[in-house]
């Protein structure tokens, strides 16, 4: 079975982690009956993180590409066929790269423009499609400030709506947003499947520093970036009782942390594995975001032997409920309750009978053993 799939190994994004821990899965299990082709479509001249080496059961598909901006795109579409029109040249490589890879099964990873693409190039094959849906388009640009670039972003999430795809979703969050608010109607084929935490994260020792509050992901408005603000002012006022360190992209450091310059600690993205030694020096994760379709982090944190503070609004809470820690969900809206409640988990353990259940039952065994099965049987 030849499986072909969007790809991009980047540090700060949960996708890429979580197909990065796949291919790994597949190369391990040593079986020649599965291969992964990852299409790696970047634009000229573009940075890429180093990825990893094509062998085995994984090969890849580098291309430099005319990659217009999403943000001229969509300020001067008016339909989203003025969109599809705007990115001709990256569908039609994705068509060429099917016709010569000839996939017996597509996944596609994510919702933004680039997932769109390899979307719209699936049409003209009658191939089987899974959806693995990793984010919401509509959910990351509702900040957007003119109603109708929202609306055509949602109506590019939409078009992932087609009877004969089978879904992936991360959580019943992820699924109940989907039916209810983009799609409109259930969806008949899917399965639910939390991401998986690798093994590494367990074999962390974590310090007990009950100072050290930590935050990784992407700059952007969708993670709460105004409460991670409002946070530092706050600790400042209050003594400085907490030293913030903050894992993000370029984008944090171009500019949008000026006003956190002295009153946080911003560090590079690094490579999962690396984060095992980040999370095992804190004493508290936090995660606020707006909504997140499940969150690899604050579970990454806990297996970790760390606790983490979450929003209800993502997916990963649900994990956190069959765990036990229905006390480590808060909403992020008073910053004053939320730093009490840092000041009250920090430096606690995790219980040991939570760390073994993840490993039980979030661990890449038998999370990717039932994605592999899912694929299989699309």
């Amino acid at each position: 079975m030849k499986i072909l799939t969007n790809i991009r190994f980047v540090k700060v994004a949960g996708i890429a982690q979580t197909l990065s821990s796949f291919i790994n899965f597949i190369e391990q299990s040593k079986s020649n009956r599965v291969k992964i082709v990852g299409v790696d479509l970047a634009a000229a001249g573009q940075s890429r993180e180093k990825c990893r080496q094509t062998k085995g059961n994984f090969s890849l598909v580098f291309r430099h590409c005319v990659i217009p901006s999403i943000n001229d795109v969509i300020k001067s579409a008016v339909t989203i066929e003025d969109v599809a029109k705007s990115y001709e040249s990256i569908i039609t490589a994705y068509q060429n790269i099917i016709k010569k890879q000839r996939p017996d099964v597509i996944l596609i990873n994510g919702t933004y423009y680039m997932p769109w693409c390899l979307l719209r190039a699936s049409f003209d094959f009658s191939i089987p499609t899974i959806i693995h849906y990793h984010g919401s388009i509509t959910k990351e640009t509702e900040h957007w400030q003119q109603a109708g670039h929202r609306e055509l972003f949602r109506f590019m999430e939409r078009q992932f709506d087609n009877p004969k795809m089978f879904y992936i979703f991360p959580s019943n969050l992820t699924r109940e947003l989907v039916e209810n608010d983009i799609f409109g109607h259930r969806v008949k084929k899917y399965s639910i499947l939390p991401n998986p935490v690798p093994f590494y994260f367990f074999k962390a020792k974590p310090s007990g520093c009950r100072h050290r509050v930590g935050i990784v992901g992407r700059w952007a408005q969708v993670k709460n970036v105004d409460f991670i603000n409002q946070l530092a002012q706050y600790n400042a006022k209050s003594g400085g009782k907490f030293s913030l360190q903050i894992v993000s992209d370029r984008a944090a450091r171009r500019g949008l942390n000026l006003n956190l310059s002295n009153l946080a600690t911003f560090k590079r993205p690094m490579d999962n594995e690396k984060l095992v030694g980040f999370y095992a020096s804190l004493g508290v994760l936090i995660s606020p975001s707006h909504f997140e379709t499940y969150g690899n982090v604050p579970k990454e944190a806990l297996a970790s032997g760390v606790p983490a503070l979450i929003s209800p609004h993502m997916g990963v809470a649900e994990t956190f409920k069959k765990l036990g820690l229905h006390d480590w969900i808060v909403d992020f809206i008073s910053v004053r309750k939320v730093y009490a409640k840092i000041k009250e988990i920090a430096g606690q353990p995790v219980p040991a009978n939570v760390r073994a259940e993840l490993l039980e039952q979030y661990g890449t065994e038998p999370i990717y053993g039932k994605m592999l099965n899912i694929i299989q049987s699309v």
